[in-house]
């Protein structure tokens, strides 16, 4: 193993221990955190209102099939770069993995959705889905991100380009779901974490990006 893949290990292990350890302070909780409380509030947006609106439709880009849409075109790109069959395959299991570890860890936790009362609103509002803890929206997008560098950044400047990007996309998405008020602030932090332990973890075991078919 190579020193660079050591590193991206042993990055995902400190921050698994930081998930887990927000994981273990909102387990089985229906209430928010306090810093959650004063978070929230300040993130979240009027009903009926454009920027309201707005967030509404990009949150819609961590979707589960939005997800697997994305991860589809990125396979199909590999394909059309004659990218190995191994880096294809890792390609569509990285997002399907995190998919299914984020249900998991939903339930594990137990932080169950809550009827409460809507920052600003003064309106109860019941919180979707049944499980909140870590954020899907956040998991699955930063996975297709990971996917879409190690794939699609050929060259070192094309892999800072699409990083950094893929990053803006993900805090962005992140931020909707709290502006919405589908999840807490806590939520979205534990799905950045773990999306941050499933990203870094592939593309330690990920196959020669570079490999290609041979013809």
């Amino acid at each position: 193993m190579t020193a660079k893949r050591k590193r991206l290990l042993a990055v995902a292990s400190i921050v698994a221990v930081a998930f887990i350890a927000l994981a273990l302070a909102v387990a089985h909780r229906t209430e928010p955190l306090r810093l959650d409380k004063t978070v929230d509030d300040f993130l979240f947006l009027k009903q009926e209102s454009s920027p309201r609106d707005w967030a509404g439709h990009v949150t819609l880009l961590g979707s589960a099939r939005v997800v697997a849409v994305l991860t589809v075109l990125v396979a199909m790109l590999a394909v059309a770069l004659r990218r190995s069959v191994a880096l294809i395959v890792w390609c569509l299991a990285t997002p399907s993995v995190a998919g299914v570890l984020e249900i998991v860890l939903k339930r594990a936790v137990g932080r169950e959705s809550r009827t409460s009362i809507v920052p600003r609103t003064g309106v109860a509002q019941l919180v979707h889905p049944p499980y909140t803890f870590p954020s899907g929206h956040v998991v699955g997008i930063a996975a297709v991100v990971t996917v879409a560098v190690v794939v699609l950044g050929t060259t070192p400047r094309r892999r800072l380009f699409l990083s950094t990007a893929g990053a803006v996309v993900v805090l962005v998405i992140g931020y909707t779901r709290v502006a919405v008020g589908a999840h807490t602030f806590t939520d979205v932090v534990g799905g950045l974490l773990l999306g941050l332990v499933i990203g870094t973890t592939a593309a330690a075991l990920r196959p020669n990006a570079s490999a290609r078919w041979v013809e």
